[in-house]
């Protein structure tokens, strides 16, 4: 099955539906009185009317569920059909969830980062102002982000993101 077969299925599955289960008088509501013939449960039926809304909605083809509870009003040949596009559409969702999945996931990995690389493009003894005013010179750069800076001869941490000066006592355990 392609793509283009599951559009013709999904088409063919929504005309089949709305012949089994027209509007009442040309109105807003469908007749559902064709669900009398396959005996269902109350649990089962109002499952249905609720699936049956749904898919003209979405112009999907029914869930496992629902497709083997309305199973009877089609032939044999129609239900596997539907069966076999189902399983399609279901790998085909399931991909483009993982699609979108990576690319949050990357999009999540950037967010409050500068898009520069690690280094950071700031050099080994280089000069830089921190958010106080103050002049440091940069010792290192850690994998963080932040900085390892001398600041009146002493070590200090230079955050990336505010770019403030944290206590000399952070350093020793960097």
């Amino acid at each position: 099955m392609n793509d283009e077969r599951l559009l013709e299925v999904q088409e063919l599955f929504i005309q089949k539906l709305n012949g089994l289960f027209p509007y009442k008088n040309g109105g807003k509501h469908k007749d559902f009185s064709r669900l009398d013939e396959l005996n269902l449960s109350t649990e089962d039926r109002k499952h249905i009317t609720m699936s049956a809304n749904a898919i003209f909605k979405a112009r999907r083809i029914a869930p496992i569920r629902s497709l083997t509870l309305i199973g009877p009003l089609f032939s044999p040949d129609e239900l596997k059909l539907f069966k076999e596009a189902y399983d399609y559409q279901i790998d085909k969702a399931k991909v483009i969830r993982n699609e979108r999945a990576k690319t949050i996931h990357a999009y999540r990995k950037t967010i409050g980062r500068s898009p520069k690389p690690f280094s950071g493009g700031i050099d080994k003894e280089s000069l830089i102002t921190t958010a106080d005013g103050e002049e440091v010179k940069i010792i290192k750069q850690l994998e963080s982000g932040n900085y390892i800076v001398e600041f009146d001869n002493e070590k200090r941490l230079l955050g990336r993101d505010d770019m403030k000066l944290a206590k000399a006592k952070y350093v020793d355990l960097v």
